[in-house]
């Protein structure tokens, strides 16, 4: 019985991505040095994977293997909780430049905004539409290396501080805006309603500070700490040097995550990637509204009517270092990331639900209770059905797993 299935997994080329992230991760050559932004892995219809099947001699993508029959390859548990699609969509993503601000919807509102859009006639690869389906899209990003990110909005008082060092008619504006009514709300909808003169003289202002701080060989009026911020604001200046959302530094939180330090993001949270490698799972979608940073399509009223305007200070998620197979724990139902650390031993993990497994590094051998066996190489990516029920890993290496929750799929 066949439950181990090989993955071909498209790359998707946007400006943003690095040029070698992906390549030296999974060991893939990039002859054109062009953008490898992210590879996918699983079954949305934006960009599937493709499964092998018949003796490497057929092809088919990964949702119409599992349409083929639903309850065989997600699991009756999986059919009932979340239908007859993979609820998660894997990738590894690879920033060489900083991604848009945006943020995520949840689940009703995604339902909601896609209907209203269908109901429009607006094509679902309009750039100018928002809901492209019609989930939710929380999310995990575990760096593979140093991975800068802003993510939730910063206590008012420190935004003030922040910004109260750049000395502009729409920055005192502004601090009296976070002074009096104490929210996020006001201060969005005053810096995206302000006139081009006013956003274009902040910027100005805002360079020459950080110009001048540079230069400075006295810097004691700014702290350390808030100078790393205006780093971040200097990257964003030379990327999009007229976008009033390179302030955002100032009031979103900056993190800089170590490898294998992860991030959790919930819909309504605005935040954006920086610089890094890493892999991203999340539940099966690709709607996002953006409101800054990007060429891409903006929509501020419909960001605003999702956003959590409130301050928000992300957990920083770390794994056990001597861990065989650590989970990286979420609130969040649609997905579990895993990491494998076979070190010539065997493991066991009763699954009995729908997994993709990356390896990284070196080579584990994966054998299902049928006796199966699949041999996993660095780069090689495997579709795990949820009849595989018990997977035994052997070998030595390293492979992360995405899946579904459950706390009692370990054995020893």
């Amino acid at each position: 019985m066949k439950t181990i299935y090989t993955l071909i997994n498209k790359i998707q080329p946007y400006e943003w991505g690095s040029t070698d992230g992906i390549s030296n991760l999974i060991g893939i050559p990039n002859e054109n040095n062009s953008p490898m932004a992210e590879l996918w892995m699983g079954s949305h219809p934006a960009c599937p994977s493709t499964v092998v099947l018949e003796n490497n001699t057929k092809l088919i993508t990964l949702e119409e293997l599992i349409q083929s029959n639903p309850k065989k390859f997600l699991g009756q548990c999986t059919v009932q909780n979340f239908g007859t699609s993979l609820p998660f969509l894997f990738k590894i993503l690879s920033a060489a430049h900083p991604l848009s601000l945006q943020v995520h919807p949840t689940k009703i509102q995604a339902e909601q905004g896609f209907i209203r859009e269908n109901a429009k006639n607006i094509s679902i690869t309009a750039p100018h539409r928002n809901y492209r389906d019609s989930n939710h899209k929380p999310e995990i990003m575990l760096a593979l290396t140093p991975f800068t990110a802003m993510c939730g909005f910063r206590p008012i008082k420190e935004t003030i501080d922040l910004l109260s060092l750049i000395n502009t008619p729409l920055i005192i504006e502004l601090c009296t805006i976070l002074k009096t009514r104490n929210n996020y709300t006001d201060f969005l909808i005053f810096i995206t309603n302000a006139s081009e003169f006013e956003k274009n003289s902040c910027i100005k202002a805002t360079r020459n500070f950080i110009e001048k701080q540079q230069l400075s060989i006295n810097t004691s009026l700014v702290k350390n700490d808030q100078l790393k911020n205006f780093q971040v604001v200097l990257n964003l200046l030379n990327e999009y040097p007229t976008d009033i959302g390179i302030l955002s530094p100032l009031y979103l939180n900056v993190l800089n995550l170590k490898p294998g330090e992860a991030l959790y993001l919930d819909a309504g949270i605005m935040h954006a990637y920086i610089h890094g490698t890493g892999l991203e799972l999340m539940a099966s979608s690709d709607n996002v509204l953006r409101g800054g940073l990007t060429q891409k399509h903006i929509d501020t009223v419909e960001l605003l009517s999702i956003l959590n305007v409130d301050p928000y200070s992300p957990n920083i998620i770390r794994m056990s270092q001597n861990s065989v197979f650590t989970t990286y724990k979420t609130p969040c139902l649609d997905f579990e990331l895993s990491v494998i650390n076979v070190k010539n031993s065997e493991k066991q993990l009763k699954l009995k639900r729908p997994a993709i497994i990356l390896c990284t590094e070196g080579t584990i051998t994966l054998i299902s209770n049928s006796s199966e066996k699949y041999t996993l190489t660095k780069g090689t990516s495997v579709f795990i059905s949820a009849e595989a029920n018990i997977l035994e890993f052997k070998g030595q290496g390293t492979a992360f797993m995405a899946s579904l929750p459950d706390n009692t799929d370990i054995t020893q």
